[in-house]
């Protein structure tokens, strides 16, 4: 399958949206925070809320398209705390993804009544992040590949186009899967580099078994884990297990 059939306009508790809506959306307000970081960074309000931290880092890993940002421990913030955060861009404007570890019990049967496909489907609504959570986004997994949609990783793909969902639904394939948050994460440039600074965030490969067949409530402790066996691996001796104390 690939291509469209076409677009349409969903509302979703009243607000209109089609698949272009997040491209016009996500620049100004990544512009909007890379001012306010860049004011805070001129009065000094920057580095004072830099805490740098002493868990060991172990070799550098860039970010990148289809990587895991894994929740560090210590990191308390609500938005985040015990996350596990999909990049699906990264690039000298910034970097966005989806958080694939907070599902919701919002069915997709009545929040898309359109694509009748979902009617008789258990499948729940994500929380992706905490901006614009009127903005619903997709992450498929599909055997076929999808011309139109943008590949994050193997088999999984970015859109905004329910149309592409409702076409995957009627392919039936075993194997396909799909994911629908409202809202992302977003960081403009030089913010998220702050954060790895101070700990708050560690990186792990992505893979779409995490993505679509985990159960959800296990994915964070496994990254952690995984994350903390790498370093012991690496030579940082870091127990597993403390990173969850």
């Amino acid at each position: 399958m690939s291509g469209t059939a076409g677009q349409k306009d969903y509302r979703v508790g009243g607000f209109k949206w089609n698949r272009t809506i997040l491209p016009v959306l996500a620049a100004p307000i990544l512009l909007l925070s890379a001012t306010i970081f860049t004011t805070m960074k001129q009065a000094g309000w920057a580095e004072g809320l830099i805490v740098k931290r002493s868990l060991p880092r172990g070799p550098q890993r860039e970010v990148a398209k289809g990587v895991f940002l894994v929740a560090d421990p210590r990191l308390i913030d609500p938005n985040f705390s015990k996350t596990v955060v999909l990049v699906i861009h990264h690039g000298s404007d910034g970097t966005m993804g989806v958080i694939i570890n907070r599902p919701t019990s919002t069915r997709l049967a009545g929040l898309l009544p359109e694509i009748k496909e979902l009617k008789e489907r258990p499948d729940v609504l994500y929380i992706g992040g905490p901006v614009l959570h009127e903005v619903l986004l997709l992450l498929l997994r599909s055997q076929a590949s999808l011309q139109s949609a943008d590949q994050v990783l193997d088999q999984v793909y970015f859109s905004q186009s329910f149309d592409m969902l409702a076409a995957l639904l009627k392919e039936n394939r075993p194997k396909d899967a799909f994911h629908v948050f409202a809202g992302y994460a977003g960081w403009a440039a030089g913010q998220l580099q702050a954060e790895f600074d101070r700990g708050d965030w560690r990186i792990i490969q992505g893979d779409p078994d995490t993505i679509f067949i985990k159960d959800p409530t296990a994915i964070w402790s496994e990254m952690i884990r995984r994350s903390s066996e790498q370093l012991i691996k690496d030579g940082h001796g870091l127990h597993p297990l403390t990173a969850l104390e």
